[in-house]
């Protein structure tokens, strides 16, 4: 991270200006930028503000089908299955592909 962008920056919390950027170099490859007026502290990691912490991972229903089962099923069952309905013969995926 640039210290030249610091001015440009922020709180995330509690919208003020004026954070403080711990660190000597223009470059600020690990570090922490601290808000004067709520006190709160987020880290450089790489080069990178995580400017809102640490996240917890989500699991909402659209992350939930994404993962393994779901998408093994469209591919394997259902897209052959749809493909042949809506062509009217049977449709296997090696021909979508031109195989």
């Amino acid at each position: 991270m640039l210290r030249s962008l610091v001015p440009f920056l922020i709180c995330p919390w509690c919208s003020a200006s004026g954070l403080e950027l711990a660190g000597t170099d223009a470059r600020v490859h690990n570090g922490s930028i601290r808000c004067p007026s709520c006190s709160k502290s987020t880290v450089i990691k790489r080069g990178v503000w995580l400017a809102m912490g640490p996240h917890k991972r989500q699991r909402s229903i659209a992350q939930i089908t994404n993962v393994w089962p779901t998408p093994l099923f469209y591919e394997s069952l259902w897209r052959p299955g749809a493909l042949g309905r809506f062509s009217g013969r049977r449709f296997p995926l090696r021909e979508e592909l031109g195989e």
